[in-house]
């Protein structure tokens, strides 16, 4: 998962709660599930892969929110400080965490280390490898490739900053796009083929950061159509706040539809749609009920941490062995359970408040401190 981070710059500390929403989505999609827990519950868990889409769409948003204006037109100064900001936000913690779960093994003298490190391993076709040590460190990689498209994108999209109609058709054409991939696929017969295929959906439509684009300019797009204004009236509110709940509504639907369930629909555009729209649902009416208890201080925090969250749980699943849990008793594996999660949820408060953002302000002190003796030269 991508950690689409909501700065103070943007102010909309709702979408800094979705992203513990999206992060512990992905957290019960990796979490055992017992033979006990209803189906229709074992769904949904199962089914919170689709975090990682509300993730990338969030992360478009945010980025565009945050650095559009100060890239079009595109200079050097803002490009270097751009690129310094986004290293700093996410690359530290992933391969500290990365480091961790290495060493942790022995330090095996495998191959593909090196493309993890690097934040590559995603483009390999070889799942084993995409998934290897710390499996959600995928989406880093798609991450790297998204931030780096940002700026063209964002030269390409200008002229349409403040044409709300071209942007909502440019959004049509992207959800198009999305769900004319799927039906690429289905037309070859390589739908349902096994996500450890090379050719299969799930390798193109779910990990391939090219394929990732469309979420990613969809919260572009969302952010512009933020940016671009319109009437703040209470009706004008009242109907954002209808079409975050009619999202919300929408995806967790999907979540608990069985035959949704990997399928190459939900791989990106079944969750796309309503990701776009819950985000700039809650952008443009963030004092209603829903956007109130997203914004609230301890979602926000929760938020911040989430990025810390979605690369430690299954390390943590991992050591703690939570699978085994399942042989005991319904209430003890259940309070077991809840005892994790909060240990999770703790480390992930501790790694963002004294690891992550300590890291982050220190790298971007030092950019500042770069790009002044460039300019000075």
């Amino acid at each position: 998962m991508a950690n689409s981070d909501v700065t103070p710059k943007s102010h909309v500390h709702a979408l800094t709660g979705l992203r513990f929403l999206a992060a512990l989505a992905v957290y019960f999609h990796h979490h055992p599930k017992a033979d006990y827990f209803p189906d229709w519950l074992t769904t949904f868990f199962n089914a919170g892969y689709n975090g990682v889409t509300i993730f990338f769409v969030l992360s478009g948003f945010v980025i565009c929110l945050n650095y559009f204006d100060s890239l079009t037109p595109l200079t050097g100064r803002a490009l270097l400080k751009y690129a310094i900001a986004r290293l700093g936000r996410i690359y530290p913690l992933y391969v500290l965490v990365l480091l961790y779960v290495w060493l942790t093994r022995g330090a095996p003298q495998t191959y593909y280390f090196i493309p993890h490190l690097l934040a590559i391993q995603t483009w390999f076709p070889d799942l084993g490898i995409a998934y290897g040590f710390n499996g959600p460190g995928w989406s880093i990689g798609v991450e790297f490739f998204l931030y780096a498209c940002f700026p063209l994108i964002a030269i390409a999209i200008a002229p349409l900053r403040q044409h709300r109609k071209s942007l909502w058709l440019l959004a049509l054409g992207t959800m198009t796009y999305l769900v004319i991939a799927v039906l690429y696929f289905h037309l070859l017969g390589r739908a349902d083929l096994a996500m450890e295929d090379p050719e299969s959906a799930h390798r193109w439509l779910y990990r391939t950061p090219l394929t990732r684009l469309g979420d990613f300019l969809l919260g572009m797009i969302a952010a512009l159509l933020f940016k671009s204004g319109t009437s703040s009236s209470a009706r004008a509110e009242r109907r954002w706040n209808w079409l975050s709940y009619a999202a919300c509504l929408g995806i967790a639907l999907l979540m608990l539809w069985p035959l949704n369930y990997f399928s190459a629909f939900s791989w990106d555009a079944a969750y796309a749609l309503p990701a776009f729209l819950l985000i700039l649902g809650l952008a443009r009416a963030p004092q209603t009920m829903l956007g109130r208890l997203l914004g609230s201080h301890p979602l926000v925090i929760l938020g911040e941490a989430s990025f810390a969250l979605y690369l430690i749980h299954t390390p943590l699943m991992s050591i703690f062995k939570i699978d085994r849990y399942l042989a005991f008793a319904p209430w003890v594996a259940i309070l077991l359970w809840i005892v994790f999660g909060a240990i999770c949820i703790a480390l992930s408060i501790s790694l963002n408040k004294y690891v992550e953002t300590p890291l982050r302000r220190a790298i971007n002190h030092w950019g500042a401190q770069m790009i002044d003796r460039r300019a000075t030269v």
